[in-house]
C-alpha cells in the first residue's frame, strides 16, 4: 500500500507539473493579438443580447453556444481581446488535465502523463489554440465524448450514460463538424455493441442519441435551414482537388511552415501506425483504429459532401476530433511492444516539434506590429465620414470594422444582411460620393486610386496598413470644392 500510495503521489506531483507547464505555454500563446475576419466577426456579435446572438448566427452558419459561453465569460472584461483569447485556451488545458485523469484509470500512468505532452504539443492544434472562434471547445467537447463513449464500452455503469447525452448535445450546439465527429463516435459505439449482441447497451446508445435530440430540438429547425441554404447557395470554400487534399496532411501534420520538422513529425505517426499495425491484436490496435476513424470519418464526410453536393469543408473543420489524433499516439507509445528507442525516438520527435512550433508562434508574437499600428490608424482616422475599402482581400472590411466600430464602411461584403452583426457596414455598392466629403480608401498595395474617386476627390497617400495579415494601401480621399 505504501508503494502504490508513492507511486500516486509521484503521478499527482508530475501531473500538476505539466498541467502547469501547459496553462503557461497557452497563456503566453494567447499573448497573440492578430485579428482576421472570422474572429472579428466573433468580437462583432459579443455585444449583442444572446437573442441577438441566436438569430445572427442562425442567419449564419454555426450554432449558437461558443457565442454563448464566450459572451458570459467575457462581459465583465468588456469583451477584451486579451479576454477572449484566454477563454479560448482555457478548454486546451482542461482537456490535457481531463485526458490525464481519465487515461490514468483506463490505460495506466505512462498513457495518460503521454496524452498530457502529446496533446498540448501537437502543432495543429496549437496553431488554433488562440483563435477566437469554437475550435478548441469543439475539440474539448469531442474527446470527453470520446471518453465516455469508452467507458460506457467497458462497464455497465449507467451513470456514464447521461454525460454522453449531454456531450453529444453539445457537439451539435457548438460546432456541425464537432457534430460529424460525434456521430462518427457514435456510430462506433452502437456498431461495438451490435457485434457483442449487447441488445441492452445498444438500445441505452439509441437512447442516448433520441434524448440528445430531444434537447437539440430548439435548434434544429436552424440546422436544417442552414443545412437547405448551404446546399442550394453559393458558399466562400473552394472545390476540393488532389492539391487540396495533399494540403489537409500538410495542415494537420505541419509544423508551422518548418519543412523538416513536419516532415519528421509525419513520419513519427506513420511508424506509429505502422508499429500498432504489426502488434496486431496484442496491442491497442482497435483503440488506435478508433482514435483515427473519427478524424477520418469527419474529414470523409466533409469531402464526399463537397465533391457531390458542393464545397462544405476546410481542414481546421477537423480540429474537434485532433486530440484523438494525440490519443492515438499515445496508446501506440504506451502500449508500445518493439524497440524501446525506437519509441523514444517517436516521443523525441513529437516532442521537439511541438517546441518548434511553439518557439514560431511565439517569435510571430513578439514580431507582429499589425495591432498597434492599426489600432494607432483608427485612433487617427475614426472621424473621417467613412471607409471604403476597395481591396481584393475577402472580408478585409470586418477587420477594419474591428478597430474602427462608429466609422461607417462601405466594403465587399459577402455575408447576408441578417447575418451581419456589424452595426456599421454597408454593401460597397450604397457609397454615394456626394454624401461624403473627407474619406478613408484601401486599395491593394500598389494600385493605383479608381478613376471613379480621383475624378470627384484628391488623394493623398497615408500609409500601407496590414489588416488581417493582409497588406493594404490606404488614401485619405478630400472633396473638390467644384467637382464635375
Amino acid at each position: 500500500m505504501t508503494e502504490q500510495n508513492e507511486r500516486s503521489r509521484r503521478f499527482q506531483a508530475v501531473f500538476w507539473v505539466m498541467t502547469g507547464l501547459c496553462a503557461l505555454l497557452y497563456v503566453l500563446l494567447s499573448g497573440e493579438r492578430y485579428i482576421w475576419s472570422d474572429e472579428a466577426y466573433t468580437f462583432a456579435m459579443l455585444p449583442h443580447s444572446y437573442g441577438e446572438i441566436a438569430r445572427i448566427t442562425a442567419a449564419d452558419v454555426h450554432p449558437p453556444l461558443f457565442y454563448f459561453l464566450l459572451k458570459f465569460i467575457t462581459r465583465p472584461f468588456g469583451y477584451s481581446v486579451a479576454s477572449a483569447k484566454l477563454v479560448c485556451v482555457l478548454p486546451c488545458v482542461l482537456t490535457v488535465m481531463f485526458g490525464g485523469i481519465q487515461f490514468r484509470r483506463l490505460f495506466g500512468e505512462r498513457t495518460a502523463l503521454l496524452f498530457m505532452v502529446l496533446y498540448a504539443l501537437y502543432p495543429y492544434s496549437m496553431i488554433y489554440a488562440t483563435e477566437v472562434r469554437m475550435y478548441t471547445l469543439s475539440g474539448g467537447v469531442v474527446f470527453a465524448l470520446a471518453v465516455y463513449a469508452y467507458r460506457c464500452f467497458i462497464q455497465l455503469s449507467r451513470r456514464d450514460w447521461v454525460p454522453l447525452t449531454l456531450l453529444l448535445s453539445a457537439a451539435a450546439y457548438t460546432h456541425y463538424y464537432a457534430l460529424v465527429s460525434a456521430g462518427v463516435i457514435m456510430g462506433m459505439l452502437a456498431a461495438a455493441f451490435l457485434v457483442k449482441k449487447d441488445w441492452r447497451r445498444l438500445g441505452y446508445t439509441a437512447a442516448c442519441g433520441c434524448a440528445a435530440l430531444v434537447l437539440y430540438l430548439p435548434w434544429i429547425g436552424v440546422f436544417i435551414g442552414q443545412l437547405a441554404d448551404k446546399v442550394h447557395n453559393s458558399y466562400w470554400i473552394e472545390p476540393i482537388t488532389l492539391s487540396t487534399l495533399v494540403g489537409y496532411v500538410k495542415a494537420v501534420f505541419g509544423v508551422d511552415g518548418l519543412l523538416l520538422p513536419s516532415v519528421l513529425f509525419l513520419l513519427a505517426y506513420v511508424t506509429a501506425a505502422v508499429q500498432v499495425l504489426r502488434q496486431g491484436k496484442k496491442g491497442p490496435l482497435p483503440l488506435c483504429l478508433c482514435c483515427l476513424l473519427v478524424p477520418a470519418g469527419t474529414a470523409a464526410v466533409g469531402v464526399a459532401a463537397s465533391l457531390l453536393v458542393r464545397p462544405v469543408f476546410v481542414i481546421r473543420y477537423i480540429l474537434p476530433s485532433i486530440p484523438l489524433v494525440a490519443a492515438f499516439m499515445a496508446l501506440a507509445l504506451g502500449q508500445w511492444r518493439g524497440d524501446k528507442r525506437l519509441a523514444a525516438a517517436i516521443l523525441a520527435v513529437c516532442v521537439l516539434a511541438g517546441l518548434a512550433c511553439a518557439g514560431e508562434e511565439l517569435t510571430g508574437i513578439r514580431r507582429d506590429t499589425e495591432p498597434e499600428e492599426a489600432s494607432a490608424f483608427a485612433g487617427e482616422y475614426s472621424d473621417e465620414d467613412c471607409c471604403v475599402d476597395e481591396t481584393s482581400s475577402w472580408r478585409i472590411d470586418q477587420v477594419l470594422a474591428h478597430y474602427m466600430p462608429d466609422t461607417p464602411i462601405f466594403g465587399k461584403m459577402a455575408m447576408e444582411t441578417a447575418a451581419c452583426p456589424y452595426e456599421q457596414l454597408r454593401p460597397l455598392e450604397q457609397f454615394d460620393p456626394d454624401q461624403a466629403d473627407s474619406v478613408v480608401l484601401l486599395v491593394d498595395e500598389g494600385a493605383p486610386v479608381p478613376e471613379r474617386y480621383a475624378a470627384r476627390y484628391d488623394a493623398d497617400f497615408i500609409q500601407t496598413l496590414v489588416l488581417g495579415g493582409e497588406r493594404t494601401d490606404t488614401y485619405l480621399l478630400t472633396a473638390r470644392g467644384d467637382s464635375e
